[in-house]
């Protein structure tokens, strides 16, 4: 027996879940990892205590055979362990750490494993078979070691069945259940112990599984395993066993009878009970279980049927079992076989079923294939390259990107957040402008794996991956990664504040628009701008857009307007930046200064592209736009002017003076016309001498309608103070607005007639050089002005 341990070592040197991953026969299997390495690991473990209570319970243990009962199941599980640690083969379970023999439970650790075959096709949603590809390579992993066995060890292993065969984390099969395995010897019988049903079923081969070879013929070879294989091919695609038994004699052989009349059928291959199995591999599974010997009661395979027959079906010679074969022999490729491998799985990548692309390749392309470059390549403190890759590795490591995307597609959002964007933010930090390239074409595929607008757990480093993705990309002279970044910018910007967008990613836009030799880069700068500026929902504001991308578009060498491309898309963004500003025109501070950037800074400039157009087809389409803008500048400039002029008089309007006395002519022809005081002699004399008549004078009178009484007001009044005579001896009137005296030896109008009365001015009492009717200085009047209704 093992050494019995007092303290656990295995428990104190590995960290265990809680509760176990799968139960395996009488072991319990839970996920471990070491706390040294921090490896993943499984540690079995089987319950002393727990199982002596079963058989105590089933009635089999009692004081006189307690134990050896228990020393029998011991010795099964030692034999289990021992064997299995002898062994190393990359297709046959490793065990890390041996037995540890406790009073209350045995442990031990392996390689970390998920399941079972058994509790794998258990597990299945709705009785689904196992894919075919998976069961393929399965097979050929499980055949591998049985050929190990067979020709290197001349072992048989007589215990394959489903829940001898564990999968690990890459979906990778292993084969163990070393419990019965016996060196090969068909020149001997080799009977099996009766089996006791109360016993527990680890302690005996199982017959569901075992040929009729060994089980009623007695011979111990190796066709026992092939027979082995061709039930197990029936159980993965259909989830049972062929053979219905409870480990009884009698029972499996009438079952083998009853196999035996199934496949002496003429229509085998077509019969129900092989419905699920495909095509190709119901022609190894009856090559395996179609070989009749002499007996009527037995099943024999030929002696030309071997493992190597088996290895060497077509079912494995696919394409798909090739690129799986690559991979276990990955690590010992050079960079360049790697490189070749990988442009293979990228056309095939597709045809592999989600449960390999999430447990074996992308494991595959992350942990294997760039971490040894993310890990040596970079610096720590400041995550920028330490040692330079060279062309092949740069190579190796895009290839390798561009198969995780294709992976990732099929593969849950938790599993791409948690498996695979921590590499993308290691691979960014590499600052390789192919890498750059291929993540910037895998963006939107980010986008939906992170599973954004929705998780905005995820949104902070998303789009500090994606401004640090677009800087890298294009702060380089490489082209390529600039194309990349460019093309995709809506998701780029989809996700990004205002701020970021105007003060990141405009600025270094710009910078390529006005530096780039290139035209297909300057083309996509151009549509970058028009993309900046019409996105909602945050769309470049007016004033960048006249202070930051006009100048510069502006400033375009006329050279670039040789390429057709260049000027249409020029054109286009001149049209997209006149609708943006004309329709936010009148949220500006000036409307007059905005009316003049779009015909100054737009229209004009589009006038001048005029000259470069190559064609009528492009002529029209400039024409088009420039009659939009033109169209609204004019519309724009006339709203604010009135629907008309207004008249300046009408002929019943009352014409006002310009002097500060009043509408003197209106009251004085008025007064004549009441009164009939005017001095027509006077008059005469007065027109006489400027050779006119009285008729046209009045003729350039405006018609005043005559009001009931007239009253001689000036509009400002006048303060007349009492004739005193100043030092000089004269008489001194004041105006009460400009307080400039009047010349004593003008005569003084007497203003006192006017409170009480009409006045009737006499001619003596009027100022020199005025009349009564026209009260203007005598002087030659101009003739009037056609469209001037007042007489001057």
């Amino acid at each position: 027996m093992f050494k019995v341990f007092k303290a656990s070592g295995i428990e104190g040197n590995h960290q265990l879940s809680n509760n176990p991953t799968f139960v395996n026969g009488p072991w319990s299997v839970y996920a471990a990892k070491n706390k040294s390495t921090k490896k993943k690991c499984s540690v079995f473990i089987f319950n002393k205590k727990q199982f002596e209570s079963n058989l105590s319970r089933s009635g089999l243990l009692n004081n006189r055979n307690k134990q050896q009962i228990l020393s029998d199941c011991f010795n099964v599980l030692q034999q289990y362990v021992t064997n299995l640690m002898k062994f190393k083969h990359p297709n046959i379970l490793n065990v890390l750490e041996p037995m540890e023999d406790h009073k209350s439970k045995c442990l031990f650790v392996t390689e970390y494993v998920i399941s079972d075959l058994e509790a794998f096709t258990k597990e299945r949603p709705d009785d689904t078979p196992v894919e075919e590809i998976i069961v393929t390579k399965g097979l050929l992993q499980i055949s591998n070691a049985v050929k190990f066995l067979h020709e290197n060890q001349n072992l048989c292993h007589l215990n394959i069945q489903p829940n001898t065969i564990l999968i690990t984390e890459n979906f990778d099969w292993k084969l163990s259940g070393f419990s019965f395995i016996q060196p090969c010897d068909s020149s001997k019988d080799f009977f099996l112990d009766t089996f006791d049903q109360r016993m527990p079923m680890f302690t005996n081969v199982s017959f569901r599984f075992s040929s009729p070879n060994l089980i009623l013929n007695h011979k111990l070879d190796y066709s026992n395993d092939l027979f082995s294989l061709g039930l197990l091919i029936h159980y993965l695609f259909s989830a049972k066993s062929l053979l219905h038994t409870d480990n009884t004699f009698q029972d499996y052989e009438t079952e083998i009878k009853r196999l035996n009349h199934l496949l002496k059928s003429s229509s085998a291959l077509n019969n129900p009970e092989f419905r699920h199995i495909p095509q190709s591999h119901k022609h190894l599974m009856i090559l395996l279980l179609n070989q009749q010997s002499t007996s009527d009661n037995a099943i024999e395979l030929e002696d030309s049927v071997t493992i190597d027959t088996v290895i060497s079906d077509p079912i494995f010679q696919s394409e798909l079992i090739k690129i799986l074969n690559f991979v276990d022999e990955l690590q010992a490729a050079t960079v360049e076989e790697k490189c070749i491998f990988l442009t293979t799985l990228k056309a095939h990548l597709h045809q592999f079923p989600k449960t390999l692309l999430l447990n074996k390749f992308v494991p595959l392309l992350t942990s294997t294939l760039l971490s040894p470059y993310l890990s040596t390549s970079m610096s720590k403190k400041n995550q920028t390259p330490k040692v330079q890759l060279s062309a092949e590795e740069e190579r190796l490591i895009v290839l390798s990107l561009e198969n995780l995307f294709l992976a990732s597609s099929q593969i849950s959002q938790l599993s791409f957040s948690e498996n695979v964007f921590p590499y993308l933010e290691q691979v960014l930090a590499l600052n390789l402008a192919s890498a750059n390239v291929a993540l910037a074409k895998g963006i939107p595929l980010v986008e939906s794996k992170l599973g954004l607008p929705s998780q905005s757990s995820y949104k902070d480093s998303y789009t500090k991956f994606q401004v640090s993705l677009f800087h890298n990309s294009m702060d380089t002279s490489e082209i390529e990664p600039q194309e990349a970044v460019l093309s995709t910018l809506i998701d780029f910007i989809k996700y990004q504040p205002y701020h970021t967008i105007s003060q990141k990613f405009l600025p270094m836009i710009s910078e390529q628009f006005t530096k780039t030799t290139s035209f297909k880069v300057k083309n996509l700068t151009i549509h970058a701008f028009i993309t900046l500026i019409t996105f909602e929902p945050n769309p470049l504001d007016d004033f960048v857009i006249v202070e930051k991308i006009l100048p510069i578009v502006q400033a375009t060498s006329v050279k670039n307007f040789n390429n057709v491309s260049i000027l249409s898309n020029v054109i286009n963004l001149y049209h997209v930046m006149f609708v943006k500003l004309s329709e936010t025109l009148t949220s500006f501070v000036s409307e007059k200064m905005d009316l003049g950037v779009i015909m100054e800074r737009v229209l004009f400039e589009l006038w001048k592209l005029l000259r470069y157009v190559p064609d009528k087809k492009e002529a029209a389409n400039l024409k088009s736009i420039l009659d939009q803008i033109q169209a609204f500048v004019f519309l724009k400039a006339i709203s604010s002017l009135p629907e008309e002029i207004p008249k300046k008089a009408q002929p019943n309007q009352r014409i006002q003076d310009d002097t500060e006395f009043g509408d003197f002519d209106s009251n004085v022809v008025d007064s004549k016309q009441r009164h009939g005081l005017a001095q027509q002699d006077g008059l005469r004399s007065s027109t006489q001498n400027k050779n006119l008549t009285l008729e046209n004078i009045h003729s350039n009178f405006v018609p005043v309608t005559p009001p009931t009484s007239t009253i001689l007001k000036p509009k400002t009044p006048l303060v007349l103070r009492p004739n005193k005579p100043n030092p000089n001896g004269t008489l001194e009137i004041k105006n009460s607005v400009s307080n400039s005296p009047i010349p004593a030896s003008t005569p003084q109008i007497d203003w006192s007639a006017s409170r009480n009365a009409t006045l009737e001015p006499e001619a003596q009492k009027l100022p020199p050089g005025f009349s009564a009717g026209i009260i203007q200085p005598n002087r030659v009047k101009p003739k009037p002005k056609i469209d001037d209704q007042r007489f001057i």
